[in-house]
């Protein structure tokens, strides 16, 4: 079954050392149902943890910087969907909250390169103090990019080719480069309304709570079945 699993996922994984913990993971890919096209690229495998029932698409990057042993620095919640040629760039942390659903060739970069002094090579100098958080249920359009020290509340849509690089709350619409908010959800109303219309104090109140919002998703989820075919060509290219 091991082989079956590994003949599906191409891993650039360090050697010798690494070899049980490539086992393992790939054990744990299956026990939790997840699905990795065969063209993903995963460096510090051994630093990653995955969520059930998630999907990540062909010729998607996954890059750890600087993993430390026993300690996970990404963590993508279950449900999740990292769409086609994506890149995940591990700095010190990069949390991926359930349902996450990600567009073509989007970037998450958490990590940078000190400019401060050029007679130093700025590839010798990583900048990997930020973390970025990512709530339940966040949707990034189609190349979007976010840097570091970003961090989005559960309920979060970011419009195709925005830059995020701030703090923004729950329920909220971005779009832009920078990435400004132009739309908030209203669960009074159960819509999405200009920033202009949205009464903060009144709305707020009507917001669920973060266990409640994620019970609401589970009992609204779909299988990976219905996932695979949009992440992977693995199984062919006419349905």
């Amino acid at each position: 079954m091991l082989k079956a699993i590994s003949s599906k996922i191409y891993f650039h994984i360090r050697r010798s050392r690494n070899w049980f913990q490539y086992r393992a993971f790939l054990y744990n890919l299956r026990k939790k149902n997840i699905f990795i096209d065969r063209t993903v690229q995963i460096l510090g495998a051994r630093y990653i943890e995955i969520g059930s029932n998630s999907c990540i698409g062909e010729g998607t990057w996954i890059n750890v910087n600087m993993g430390f042993e026993g300690h996970k620095c990404l963590f993508i919640g279950e449900n999740s969907f990292i769409g086609r040629r994506n890149l995940i760039d591990v700095g010190k942390n990069i949390t991926i909250g359930p349902f996450f659903l990600s567009g073509l060739n989007c970037e998450i970069i958490g990590a940078n390169h000190k400019i401060s002094n050029p007679y130093k090579p700025y590839i010798s100098e990583a900048d990997v103090d930020k973390e970025i958080v990512i709530g339940a249920n966040c949707w990034l359009g189609s190349e979007v990019v976010v840097l570091p020290g970003s961090s989005l509340g559960n309920g979060c849509v970011v419009a195709s080719k925005s830059l995020v690089n701030n703090i923004f709350p729950s329920f909220v619409m971005l779009a832009g480069i920078p990435g400004k908010i132009i739309k908030r959800y209203s669960f009074r109303s159960n819509k999405w309304l200009k920033v202009s219309e949205f009464d903060e104090l009144e709305e707020l109140k009507f917001y669920p709570d973060h266990n409640h919002y994620l019970s609401q998703l589970n009992q609204n989820k779909i299988e990976l079945s219905n996932l695979k075919i949009a992440c992977s060509s693995a199984g062919g290219n006419l349905y």
